[in-house]
């Protein structure tokens, strides 16, 4: 397994200067939806203070031996990140994908797993927002992305950096890499069947911060390890009864009792909950 502490720490990144979406933030208002027939509005004062603390601990002078990680998905009341598994299910309103493409443009690197390249094939680029495109990174063990995706295909999606086991064909990996994709081989999980987490982030360090966006498999590994600095989750105001946004599981399976989060700022955004946190530390006496 890949031990970070012995190897080169990731430096510090220049702080960028406000502008689009993230200067409406600063400025206290978020215009959202504009055209020639309308334009809507929304005030965004607690949510605006931590986004700014968010996008300065992003940009910190702090030395650190993996990327700042934010976790961000949207699901609705009954916690259902899609109608149904493979699904793709639009939740978040106009107002919040703003806020989820100025998050993309606040992290360097943009992390899904495969299965929500297969069912939502996202181009995990900066739109609705001024702002550079993160670098896309797939979470795939066995190599099962589409060569026909958006991300391998579009001439407007940067090719992404995939993820994956030691052990895939090299047929394979060298198909993907003539079509512009970044193969990077990465120790398996304790159960062996996925990838270490520890090793996706070692592979990833030379990126100052990455944005998970899913799907529930990746969500759950990652809320369930020690490598998440911030959550933001959108909370649409209706119910799917699909599928959760996380697997859960006895507390030994998590290895320090089910994850809690500890709110930073929670706001009404257009007609959508979105919470800001940070994971509470596990309370090993549980197990």
């Amino acid at each position: 397994m890949v031990q970070m502490s012995r190897h080169p720490a990731i430096p510090p990144t220049p702080l960028p200067q406000l502008s689009g979406a993230s200067l409406s933030f600063a400025s206290r208002t978020l215009l959202v939806g504009c055209d020639e027939n309308r334009c809507g509005r929304l005030e965004a004062f607690g949510m605006m203070n931590s986004l700014e603390a968010l996008r300065r601990d992003l940009y910190s002078d702090e030395v650190r031996s993996r990327p700042f990680v934010t976790v961000t998905f949207a699901q609705s009341l009954d916690g259902s990140i899609a109608a149904a598994p493979g699904e793709r299910t639009p939740i978040s309103g106009n107002e919040s994908m703003v806020l989820t493409h100025e998050l993309r443009a606040m992290h360097e690197a943009i992390l899904v797993g495969v299965n929500t390249v297969i069912s939502d094939d996202p181009q995990l680029s900066v739109r609705l927002c001024t702002g550079s495109n993160p670098q896309p990174v797939v979470m795939d063990s066995s190599l099962r992305i589409p060569e026909s995706c958006a991300l391998m295909t579009s001439s407007t999606c940067k090719r992404p950096i995939i993820m994956t086991s030691r052990a895939v064909s090299s047929e394979k990996v060298i198909k993907l890499q003539a079509l512009g994709a970044t193969i990077r081989r990465c120790d398996a999980n304790k159960d062996g069947r996925g990838l270490d987490l520890k090793s996706v982030l070692f592979n990833l360090r030379q990126y100052g911060s990455v944005m998970v966006e899913g799907g529930r498999e990746i969500i759950t590994s990652f809320v369930r390890s020690d490598f998440v600095d911030r959550v933001l989750i959108t909370i649409s105001p209706r119910f799917l009864g699909g599928m959760s946004s996380y697997s859960g599981g006895g507390p030994g399976e998590h290895g320090g009792g089910h994850p809690k989060l500890q709110i930073c700022c929670l706001e009404t955004i257009g007609g959508d909950i979105v919470l800001l946190s940070k994971l509470e530390p596990r309370d090993l006496d549980l197990i």
